[in-house]
């Protein structure tokens, strides 16, 4: 770490590496279809100044893959907002049919001499 650049490009790597690494974990858990998501923790880093140029292509294929395990996201969510409503109205109809007396009446007495 000779020059302010060279500081600049070591603490911006560190913030990439972080923000790669809970990308890596969230992706790992959707990966195992885990119910329990890591907590990603990462904040936006302040005062490391300007990306680097250098550092430009690696940032914008972080945002590419954390774009794309957002529409997974949102994939899952919508996918289980479906299941939960679909459930829903499963359980409304056994409810109307438990609730709902048949056509056939039940027997009201047992005949215990047989």
């Amino acid at each position: 770490m000779s020059n302010p650049a060279e500081a600049n490009i070591e603490q911006w790597n560190s913030a990439l590496d972080e923000l790669q690494a809970d990308l890596g974990e969230l992706r790992q858990a959707l990966d195992d279809e885990n119910p329990e998501l890591p907590a990603l923790n990462w904040q936006p880093p302040t005062g490391l100044g300007p990306l680097p140029a250098a550092l430009a292509p690696r940032a914008q294929q972080l945002v590419v893959d954390l774009d794309l395990a957002q529409r997974h996201l949102e994939t899952l969510r919508n996918a289980i907002g479906t299941e939960l409503s679909e459930t829903s109205a499963r359980n409304s109809r056994v409810k109307r049919a438990i609730s709902t007396p048949s056509d056939t009446p039940a027997p009201r007495l047992i005949d215990h001499s047989a």
